[in-house]
């Protein structure tokens, strides 16, 4: 066997080494693995505190009054939708304020939807009695990133969001996720960001503390390695063409 022979050969077993590496990784793209086994119910705690540019529904019901819907605000039959949320609900101004019928401005930025329940429900029996207050986010949103079908700006119309349910809502993952690094990235009170890695492959992602989702989260699912590798091989295999070509020729010389 002469050189060129020798150098033609191990030119295609470097090829064919790099397209294996190219292959997907089986594992990566698998949810839930492991045995399966009894698992303790996620925590769900109201951490998340209301902060300026969310938008609050606000529900103050009087059974006596003749209209008890006037005491929230509302007028008439209104589209339960994002959209007509911010027209029907309250916006937290810059400030940190609400500013409610009767009641007048109220201050809700640092609390959590329990404790603005509470806060309200308080001012409302100074103007009166017999009153029920109910209060949800209506700005639950999350930004999905990276290997989702649907990424982008996601919203949610539940007041409670799983991070498997938020995945469902982006579409799912592609085939190219690598499910063992998903990103999750709060916002906390002071601007600061948090990042918390979590694994979709194993189970205990079902007992984290970051099992729920908050409002303002960023989920960003990374990519395996080899969709980079898939995005040029287009342009590797037109490469190795030329080249085995050149090299078969240079073998007959």
């Amino acid at each position: 066997m002469n050189n060129r022979t020798s150098l033609y050969i191990k030119f295609l077993i470097g090829s064919f080494l790099l397209l294996a590496g190219s292959c997907i990784g089986y594992k990566k793209t698998l949810y839930f693995q492991g045995a399966a086994e009894t698992l303790p119910p996620p925590k769900l705690t109201q951490t998340y505190t209301l902060r300026v540019h969310d938008i609050v529904q606000i529900k103050i019901a009087n059974p006596d009054a003749e209209n008890p819907a006037v005491l929230s605000g509302e007028q008439g039959n209104i589209q339960s939708n994002v959209a007509d949320a911010y027209f029907r609900d309250y916006y937290i101004n810059d400030s940190g304020y609400v500013e409610l019928p009767v009641i007048g401005k109220l201050k809700l930025v640092g609390y959590t939807i329990f404790q603005a329940d509470s806060l309200i429900a308080k001012k409302a029996v100074e103007y009166y009695s017999n009153v029920t207050v109910e209060v949800k986010l209506a700005s639950f949103k999350f930004m999905a990133l990276g290997e989702f079908t649907k990424a982008g700006l996601c919203f949610v119309s539940n007041e409670t969001c799983t991070i498997y349910e938020a995945i469902a809502i982006a579409g799912d993952a592609t085939d190219f996720a690598n499910n063992q690094k998903l990103q999750l990235i709060r916002t906390l009170e002071d601007g600061s960001k948090k990042i918390y890695h979590i694994n979709l492959t194993d189970y205990s992602s079902f007992t984290s503390d970051n099992y729920y989702l908050q409002p303002n989260d960023i989920l960003y699912l990374q990519a395996q390695k080899a969709k980079v590798d898939k995005q040029n091989i287009t342009y590797i295999s037109i490469a190795l063409s030329a080249a085995s070509f050149i090299l078969l020729l240079l073998t007959r010389i």
